[in-house]
């Protein structure tokens, strides 16, 4: 976890009730009803990144006179009125508050580990207020005077003060700009209308346009393959054989030929033209985290979790979903939030980790998605690893056919959810599971809980593969590994604990892609999942 986001009074969120929002890599979603909220939490992320570039000043020499200043809250694309942000209540005090993760630092040094950001009555102003090691406030009166920025030896930013000494600033510098390059996409992106434009963070319009057709065809080669690299990925997404996209009609629209057949932009369905806009901003901005209110928008159900572990590649961190989707939340997000609507105000929580399988699949639509295609289900141990499966069974061009289900984690495999097994299998023939063996060696026996797990499957008919190596983070190749992470480092041997793989669990998916169909039948998992279907 890299930091908490509490808001307090902000937009329809009270200070008796605030949003406790982890920043973490990964997925993290917010579901809810209309009206509840989900919206405005998710574009806070757009609306607050003024907060964070104003601590970044404090690395650029200017600590004391940022800290002095009352700063100007500048009206953000889309927002009308700076006071549309503070709650409507009597004497409201609106304040944003960002909390370092106690893992990001030393307890033994001077760091500034959280930042509290206070706004004015009407939102029009917001000062900020900087904590030492939580508790001491880096302020004006006796430890603040006389500071300024120095550079220390092993390039960590720190303010100099007249009586605390020297203050790290490092580690919420970084938690800082990860959050002011965040890039919101609003729920509507689907049109190319004549006129450059933007909407919050994406770019419509003959802006657009232009803006593909420089990358496309100017002479950086890296802008070229970035657009290359969406082409590909939207020709993938729609399974087409060929896919072309260049500017048209004197650079006012896009001309989309796919599999030869010319089509303009406003001619094709809402779900591809957001495709090409939404992934097009993307590999423009190349933000650290992508905010994107109902990624399901316009698209069949088989292509949604596809868009946003696409959307997920053109991120350093991860992607903030808002959905009306249950079964999208529960089955992609590391970590779900539910939002509800109170009578007077809004509240967020974390919702119940434990999955009624059951439900889950009510939740998803089984019935109906088998009627267009869908045939299988698989269960995987943990959101996580229901990332990695999709990358996998795509490139098995499986990824249509079977719905991919996490358990809800390692401490849920055993032979205790007997019932809720056979209630999936009621709803569907076709289920499989796949688990980590978790074997230290070649041949080692299954922990007691696994094995009864693979019993309960055997019992109800469900095919179950416990691997034989010891988890899937030990099946990445080096040659996927090189292709999918900037930081090079040696991969797993078999039996080498996952916790050690240095990308992280959440980080997995990115190598599967590069995973080729010959490589991934060389084993178990491969054999098993092209099984599947047959």
């Amino acid at each position: 976890m890299l930091g908490t986001l509490v808001l307090r009074d902000y937009r329809c969120f009270k200070r008796e009730t605030p949003v406790r929002l982890d920043i973490r890599r990964g997925f993290t979603s917010f579901l809810g009803p209309n009206n509840g909220g989900k919206s405005a939490l998710i574009r806070s992320l757009q609306e607050l990144r003024q907060l964070f570039t104003t601590f970044l000043a404090v690395q650029n020499g200017n600590a004391q006179s940022v800290l002095q200043t009352l700063h100007t809250f500048n009206r953000s694309s889309g927002m009308y009125d700076t006071a549309e942000i503070v709650n409507e209540r009597d004497d409201p005090k609106c304040d944003v508050e960002l909390i370092l993760d106690k893992g990001s630092f030393s307890s033994d040094a001077k760091f500034v580990t959280r930042v509290l950001f206070e706004f004015t009555s009407d939102g029009s102003q917001f000062r900020m207020r900087p904590f030492i090691n939580d508790e001491v406030e880096l302020g004006l009166n006796g430890n603040g005077s006389h500071c300024h920025d120095t550079l220390a030896e092993d390039d960590r930013v720190g303010i100099r003060t007249a009586g605390l000494g020297t203050i790290d600033v490092t580690c919420m510098a970084i938690l800082c700009d990860a959050l002011s390059r965040v890039m919101y996409i609003g729920p509507f992106r689907n049109a190319i209308n004549e006129g450059a434009a933007g909407h919050y963070d994406i770019q419509v319009g003959t802006g657009f346009v232009a803006q593909w057709d420089t990358w496309k065809t100017g002479p950086e080669r890296t802008k070229n393959r970035a657009i290359e690299k969406v082409t590909a990925d939207v020709q993938r997404l729609l399974e087409a054989q060929s896919l072309e996209v260049t500017s048209a009609s004197g650079g006012k629209t896009l001309q989309v030929s796919i599999d030869r057949r010319p089509h303009k932009l406003s001619e094709i369905g809402s779900g591809v033209s957001q495709l090409i806009v939404v992934l097009g901003n993307a590999a423009v901005r190349r933000p650290s985290f992508v905010a994107i209110d109902e990624p399901e928008c316009h698209l069949h159900p088989g292509l949604q979790h596809d868009f946003l572990t696409t959307l997920a590649s053109y991120c350093e961190l991860g992607v903030f979903f808002a959905t009306h989707s249950v079964g999208l939340a529960r089955s992609i997000s590391d970590y779900p939030y539910v939002v509800e609507r109170r009578v007077e105000s809004s509240i967020v929580r974390s919702p119940e980790r434990v999955p009624r399988y059951a439900e889950f699949l009510g939740s998803m639509g089984i019935a109906a998605l088998q009627e267009i295609g869908w045939d299988s289900v698989l269960l995987v141990e943990g959101t996580k690893d229901v990332r990695t499966f999709q990358q996998w069974l795509r490139t098995l061009n499986l990824n249509r056919r079977v719905i991919v289900l996490p358990l809800g984690g390692g401490s849920m495999i055993h032979g205790k959810h007997h019932l809720e097994l056979a209630e999936i299998r009621r709803l569907s023939e076709r289920v499989y599971a796949l688990v980590d063996s978790e074997r230290i060696s070649h041949g080692a026996p299954l922990e007691e809980g696994r094995q009864e797990f693979l019993e309960a499957c055997a019992e109800l008919g469900i095919p179950c593969l416990a691997t034989a190596w010891r988890a899937i983070e030990n099946y990445v190749s080096q040659i996927a590994a090189d292709a999918a992470y900037d930081k090079k480092a040696q991969v797993l041997g078999p039996y080498d604990d996952p916790k050690k793989f240095p990308w992280g669990k959440s980080e997995t998916w990115r190598a599967a892609r590069y995973m080729g169909k010959a490589e991934l039948l060389a084993t178990d998992i491969g054999q098993f999942l092209q099984k599947m279907t047959i």
